[in-house]
C-alpha cells in the first residue's frame, strides 16, 4: 500500500485541470493544421507556418505543464480524444481570427478553473492558474496586434508578403 500525496486537491479541481489539458491539446492540434495549411505549395507563407507551428508547441507545453501539475498534486492526468478541427482558412486573416477565438476560449476555461480553485479554497492551484491567465492575456494582445497589422497589409500581394517576412 502506497501513501497518498493528495492534500487539499478536490476532485472537481482535478477534473477541471484534466479538461484544460484537453483544451490545450485541441488548440495545439488546430495550430498544427494551420501551420500545415501555410506550408502548402499553393499558399507558401513560411512566416505564418512558423508562427502557427510555434503556437502549437506552446500549447503542447501548456498541456504538459497542467498534466505534470495534476500528478504533483496526487491526481491522475487523463487524456481524451481530440476531434479534427473544422476551421476553414480562406485567407490568412481567418487563421489569426480563429487563433484569437481559441485563445479567448482557453482564457474562459482558465478563469473557470480559478473560480473552482477558489470554491475549494485551493490557494496553490489558484496561484498556478493566475500565472497561466497572465500568459493568455499576452497571447490575446499579440494576436490582436497581428490582426490589425494584417488588415493594414492587405489580404494578398506585397503587403501579405512583407507581413509574412516579419513573422519569420
Amino acid at each position: 500500500m502506497s501513501a497518498s500525496i493528495r492534500v487539499n486537491f478536490h476532485e472537481e479541481c482535478e477534473a477541471a485541470l484534466n479538461s484544460q489539458v484537453n483544451a490545450e491539446l485541441t488548440a495545439a492540434y488546430e495550430y498544427d493544421v494551420m501551420s500545415s495549411y501555410f506550408d502548402r505549395h499553393d499558399v507558401a507563407l513560411p512566416g505564418f507556418k512558423k508562427f502557427f507551428r510555434d503556437s502549437a508547441e506552446e500549447e503542447r507545453g501548456h498541456a504538459k505543464k497542467f498534466a505534470e501539475y495534476i500528478q504533483k498534486r496526487g491526481g491522475i492526468a487523463t487524456y481524451n480524444s481530440i476531434l479534427a478541427p473544422k476551421t476553414v482558412i480562406a485567407a490568412a486573416k481567418d487563421a489569426f481570427v480563429r487563433a484569437l477565438e481559441m485563445e479567448k476560449e482557453i482564457l474562459a476555461k482558465l478563469t473557470n478553473l480559478a473560480e473552482i480553485a477558489d470554491k475549494h479554497n485551493d490557494k496553490q492551484l489558484d496561484d498556478f492558474v493566475v500565472e497561466m491567465i497572465e500568459e493568455q492575456y499576452e497571447s490575446i494582445n499579440t494576436l490582436g496586434h497581428l490582426i490589425t497589422k494584417l488588415q493594414r497589409a492587405g489580404p494578398e500581394g506585397l503587403g501579405l508578403y512583407l507581413f509574412d517576412k516579419d513573422l519569420q
